[in-house]
């Protein structure tokens, strides 16, 4: 086995790991959709911390640039209208749990936007912007009025709300990353994050044959390794994490998780009766800063 890429583990800051899984002979990449949809045979290793089980892909995918600008966004579109209502449902939930309003002013920010479909949901409540590396996300998201930053515009305490949707478990180096991203939170505003929820019975019993253990999720996360990753990296800061609303799909959406890479014909492509909570969502509050003044004057 390769040297782990981790001294101590970015969640719970533990040094004993384990191999969770190891390929001697992975199989190469040959395209974006092994990238994204290709499954353990194209991982070498992941490594699991004893602690707070947190794995992570240690031999990482190189040029990992080159498969994301070369997917074809329309199989990410083609489900816009079962994302859509995901979304809608993730955002009221949030208001209803938070009893939360937000200022006139208030200015949202996504990170990896994609087509913007979160963000349009606050469209009358805020200002939007969005990081996102696709340029044809680029020409959607200018349609929509949605601001595109560079990581180098993102300023500290801007944002009331920071959004990141299925994209943390991409990251390589999630601690120091999530920490740089809770200092763009104004006081007394959110972070809100989903992963794929690595705790699910289903995850537990398949194990490294789990549907989303892919070349593209670098990281893996359940409940407990993803709050001790926020209690390390989001000071000052009350933590909610709970299950994602089912989000529904057709055939085609769930077969293509099954490496089955041609489209259906539309005559077959069914919607599906119900849907499938596959990730974990965190709701955290930065505190404002007149309570920061009181703990400090206790």
């Amino acid at each position: 086995m390769n040297s782990i890429r981790f001294d101590i583990c970015p969640c719970c800051s533990c040094s004993d790991f384990i191999i969770w899984w190891n390929n001697r002979l992975p199989e190469s990449l040959k395209g974006w959709k092994d990238f994204f949809y290709g499954g353990r045979r194209f991982i070498r290793d992941i490594i699991s911390c004893r602690s707070c089980g947190y794995r992570f892909i240690n031999s990482l995918t190189k040029d990992s640039e080159k498969w994301y600008s070369r997917q074809d966004i329309e199989v990410y579109r083609s489900m816009e209208q079962f994302r859509s209502r995901y979304f809608e449902d993730i955002k009221n939930d949030m208001l209803k749990r938070f009893n939360k309003t937000f200022p006139t002013d208030a200015a949202a920010l996504d990170i990896a936007c994609g087509d913007g479909l979160w963000l349009q949901l606050w469209h009358a409540d805020m200002k939007l912007f969005g990081t996102e590396v696709s340029d044809n996300f680029k020409e959607i998201l200018t349609k929509k009025d949605i601001t595109i930053l560079r990581d180098e515009e993102l300023q500290p305490e801007q944002y009331d709300l920071v959004s990141m949707f299925d994209f943390l478990e991409h990251v390589e180096v999630p601690d120091s990353f999530l920490a740089h991203k809770w200092r763009l939170v104004k006081p007394g505003g959110f972070l809100i994050i989903g992963v794929p929820d690595m705790g699910k019975i289903a995850a537990r019993i398949l194990g490294s044959r789990y549907y989303l253990v892919c070349p593209m999720h670098y990281s893996y996360f359940d409940s407990l390794s993803l709050g001790k990753l926020l209690q390390k990296s989001c000071p000052d800061a009350d933590i909610a994490i709970y299950p994602s609303p089912p989000l529904k799909t057709d055939l085609s959406g769930m077969i293509k998780w099954l490496g089955y890479k041609k489209p259906l014909p539309k005559v077959i492509n069914i919607r599906l009766p119900v849907g499938y909570a596959a990730s974990i969502i965190a709701v955290v509050k930065k505190q404002a800063a007149e309570s920061k003044r009181r703990q400090i004057n206790k």
